[in-house]
């Protein structure tokens, strides 16, 4: 069975504006459409702490991210599921998308 999830480009900016603030410097994200109207992101990223740079360009998958998402923060991918998202749930989804975990609360 193949489930088709839309993270809407609202969710991934407003994690970028208000929500990965605390943890990442010098991000910026662009929306790409393209195809069948699907929304692909390229986010760019640095990790405060670290001084890693991540580069999640329209290729990479955000499924890894989501099943991530599902398994370890089932809350947050319920609000992806619903379109109820806010900052906080994009931030951690870019966590998943970047780090392979929720690193920061």
């Amino acid at each position: 069975m193949k489930i088709t999830i839309e993270v809407s480009d609202e969710l991934i900016k407003s994690a970028i504006i208000s929500g990965a603030e605390n943890w990442m410097t010098r991000a910026w994200a662009t929306n790409i459409r393209y195809g069948k109207g699907g929304n692909v992101f390229a986010l760019s990223l640095t990790e405060q702490e670290t001084g890693k740079h991540f580069e999640l360009h329209p290729g990479h998958s955000w499924h890894t991210a989501l099943q991530l998402m599902a398994v370890k923060n089932p809350y947050q991918f319920g609000l992806v599921l619903s379109g109820k998202g806010d900052a906080i749930t994009g931030d951690v989804l870019i966590q998943f998308a970047t780090l392979g975990e929720e690193k920061y609360g």
